[in-house]
């Protein structure tokens, strides 16, 4: 789990062991969004073994964006999220 020790200090919402798939509201912005699509339609139409929908792009893209942020410190995390977020928000 990233933010162990800030994660001590806040409450937040865990799920039972029985509860294997979570589903989550999430908004997209268009361009971010048409991209999505193309990913997955290229991807479909490639692989003849395995489709893909935006459940499991979403969480193939998260867990990846999870690895990057391991190695960081707590404090790094925090200011690349900040920064993100802030101009995500811009946009």
């Amino acid at each position: 789990m990233l933010l162990k020790e800030k994660a001590k200090e806040v409450t937040f919402l865990t799920y039972t062991e029985d509860r294997r798939v979570i589903e989550r509201r999430i908004n997209f912005k268009r361009e971010l969004a048409e991209e999505i699509n193309v990913i997955i339609a290229v991807f479909n139409k490639e692989s003849e073994v395995v489709k893909i929908n935006n459940s499991i792009l979403v969480n193939v893209a998260m867990n990846c964006f999870f690895k990057q942020l391991e190695h960081l410190t707590e404090e790094e995390i925090i200011e690349i999220l900040e920064e993100k977020a802030l101009n995500e928000a811009k946009k």
